[in-house]
């Protein structure tokens, strides 16, 4: 997600319905997070700027579920913003 602000990318996660939303899971099924609120938010915005990590930055992990779920579910969430 190039573009929106904090609030479409919550939108979109909360819209995935397969993946769990965890910043690190340790296991093989789909994760999906936002580092700017999960991991890094007691960083300022300007310093998470200058390591990238955007208020729209979406981590996504694949895991062992069928691809085609997984396709269906991120385009799904992408209608949804």
């Amino acid at each position: 997600m190039v573009d929106g602000d904090i609030t479409t990318t919550i939108k979109f996660v909360d819209s995935l319905k397969i993946p769990y939303i965890a910043p690190s899971f340790g296991g093989c099924e789909s994760i999906v997070d936002q580092p700017a609120i999960m991991s890094y938010w007691d960083l300022s915005q300007a310093e998470r700027a200058k390591y990238g990590i955007l208020d729209n930055l979406v981590r996504f992990s694949f895991g062992v579920e069928d691809y085609e779920d997984l396709e269906a579910d991120v385009l799904q969430a992408l209608e949804a913003i």
